[in-house]
């Protein structure tokens, strides 16, 4: 019988360039994947950001119907840093008391009181609810004081009925474009009660945003743009006097 010998395969290594070939694959592989996971982490952010405006703006109203005038804001408000670096379950110990005597409020620009208003999230140290970026909403409330001196109308309970339908009024404003007093043609919203405000993803320090950084009695609001000129990614929700007064009407809360 004849035999037949068999030689083994030749073996070979991959060369340099082969490697550097899969590596570049690899490397537009993972690139391509990288944007799609930022933009669903930038999307569930958003998601969430209009969630709590949404529960924090139902909160409000709830407890001006069940207490009869509305939370301070606490502060100082200041910034938080990186999502989760100085947050606190909401509800935890910490939180100051934003009243001064006779109830008026030490503050009518401040943070979000998550305990008063128990509202899920992380916190900071003053007890400020933290939005997706873990910075502090902002809360600002109308210091309107056209009933007993000193006592400010929506923080005080039983002093909206003291002041009486007529006389209610709100002092917070939305605007178009940035402005300490709204020009008529620019007016988005007036005669608020309160306005509870996120800077958004990018702390909102240039743009049409700029003057939500340090409002007096006018907030902008503006369309969504990443233009530096115009750029504005801050989002809002307010609630009018004439809202308010509705829901105390359905309360019984005034006469």
């Amino acid at each position: 019988m004849m035999r037949i010998a068999v030689r083994p395969a030749a073996q070979h290594g991959f060369s340099l360039v082969e490697i550097a070939l899969v590596l570049v694959i690899i490397s537009i592989l993972l690139s391509a994947a990288t944007v799609p996971l930022a933009s669903l982490e930038g999307q569930r952010r958003e998601r969430r950001l209009q969630a709590d405006l949404s529960s924090v703006r139902d909160a409000l109203i709830a407890h001006m119907v069940s207490h009869g005038a509305l939370p301070c804001p606490v502060g100082p408000v200041a910034s938080a840093g990186p999502l989760g670096s100085t947050s606190a379950p909401a509800g935890a110990g910490g939180q100051r008391s934003a009243v001064a005597t006779h109830g008026r409020c030490a503050t009518f620009r401040g943070g979000v009181p998550a305990a008063a208003l128990s509202v899920a999230g992380a916190v900071d140290a003053a007890g400020a609810l933290l939005d997706p970026w873990g910075r502090a909403y902002r809360f600002a409330l109308s210091d309107a004081d056209d009933g007993t001196p000193g006592l400010p109308d929506w923080s005080v309970p039983g002093e909206p009925g003291a002041v009486g339908i007529e006389r209610l009024r709100g002092s917070l404003s939305v605007c178009e474009r940035p402005a300490a007093r709204c020009p008529r043609g620019a007016l988005r919203a007036n005669d608020l009660v309160f306005v509870v405000l996120s800077h958004g993803a990018d702390a909102g320090g240039d743009g049409l945003q700029r003057q939500n950084l340090a409002p007096g009695g006018s907030f902008t609001l503006a369309p969504r743009s990443e233009v530096p000129a115009t750029r504005f990614d801050d989002a809002l929700v307010w609630a009018s006097r004439s809202e308010l007064v509705w829901w105390m009407l359905r309360a019984g809360r005034l006469p």
